[in-house]
C-alpha cells in the first residue's frame, strides 16, 4: 500500500475532504510515518528482517554493518553466537577459541 493510498483511507474513513486544513497531506504524512515507526518499534516483526553474509579473516576486528539496522543473532557455519552485555564480557577476557561463542 502507497502512502497516497493510506491518505485516501484515512479521509474517507474521518470524511475530512482534502482541502481541510486541519488534516493536511503533510500532517497526514507526519502521522502516518511517526505510527509506521512506532508499529515497527514494537516487534521483531519479519518484513524488517534482512540477512546477509559477511566473509571475515583472521586478526579482523570489527565488521561494517548496515546503518540503522538492529543485529539480532550471527551465525558461524552452522551455530548461532548469542549475544553478550557489555557489562558481561569481562567474564570473556583473555579467552581464545578457534570457533566464536560470543559478539
Amino acid at each position: 500500500m502507497q502512502l497516497s493510498d493510506i491518505i485516501t483511507s484515512v479521509r474517507t474513513r474521518t470524511g475530512y475532504g482534502d482541502t481541510d486544513p486541519l488534516l493536511s497531506d503533510a500532517v497526514l504524512t507526519l502521522l502516518i510515518n511517526d505510527s509506521l515507526r512506532r508499529i515497527s518499534l514494537k516487534e521483531n516483526w519479519p518484513w524488517l528482517e534482512a540477512t546477509g553474509t559477511a566473509n571475515t579473516v583472521a586478526a579482523t576486528s570489527a565488521l561494517a554493518l548496515p546503518a540503522n539496522r538492529k543485529v539480532r543473532w550471527l551465525r558461524y557455519q552452522d551455530r548461532n553466537i548469542t549475544y553478550v552485555n557489555q557489562r558481561d564480557t569481562a567474564d570473556y577476557y583473555g579467552r581464545t577459541v578457534a570457533v566464536p561463542f560470543f559478539y
